[in-house]
């Protein structure tokens, strides 16, 4: 079977390719994540969780892991990308989408890829999903929230296949809406 199409069927059940050995398997949230989410959070380094949060944090708090996992996948929603590897890594979170709704129609996205595994497509697969996630609940657009000198999320948002449309800066951080009227494709990762 060509490559393509090994990659193609592997997207359609949930995994994604990572490096020659390694798979990540990317599902919804489940509330029983709480405990894996805290742990993932935690082990991103300073710097990725000041990008995530726009601030310094030490991880999330048993509260915000219980409301990230807790989701309904109606109005709210989130996914994670788990490492499917043989060895004591297996099963280990190494990715978070979460989607939350705003009162103007809107749902706000913020993602998170563990440090090791950035670049290598995870993001622009969580989201290309949380993209699907929104347009299947009716959502109008997604907004994000970033420092104006993050290239790495802004080469994600601009790689969902939207426009990316500013809606203000403040204090170095600038909040960017993607219309979601028109559906685009969205590669499904980085070549």
């Amino acid at each position: 079977m060509s490559t393509i199409a090994t990659t193609e069927r592997s997207h359609r059940e949930g995994r994604l390719r990572v490096g020659a050995h390694r798979w990540v398997s990317i599902r919804p949230i489940e509330v029983s994540d709480a405990g894996d989410l805290s742990a993932f959070y935690a082990s991103l380094s300073p710097a990725s969780r000041h990008r995530r949060f726009l601030g310094a944090t030490s991880g999330i708090t048993d509260e915000q892991a219980a409301r990230f996992s807790s989701v309904d996948h109606v109005t709210a929603d989130g996914l994670v990308a788990i490492l499917a590897e043989a060895g004591r890594d297996d099963g280990r979170f190494v990715g978070h989408v979460c989607i939350e709704p705003d009162p103007d129609g809107t749902s706000e996205v913020a993602v998170a890829v563990a440090d090791e595994l950035q670049g290598q497509g995870i993001g622009r697969e969580l989201m290309r999903r949380a993209v699907d996630s929104a347009r299947r609940r009716g959502v109008r657009a997604l907004t994000a929230s970033l420092f104006t000198d993050s290239i790495g999320m802004r080469r994600l948002l601009a790689g969902a296949g939207l426009p990316v449309v500013p809606r203000g800066t403040r204090a170095g951080v600038v909040e960017v809406e993607l219309p979601l009227g028109t559906p685009a494709t969205i590669p499904n990762r980085k070549e």
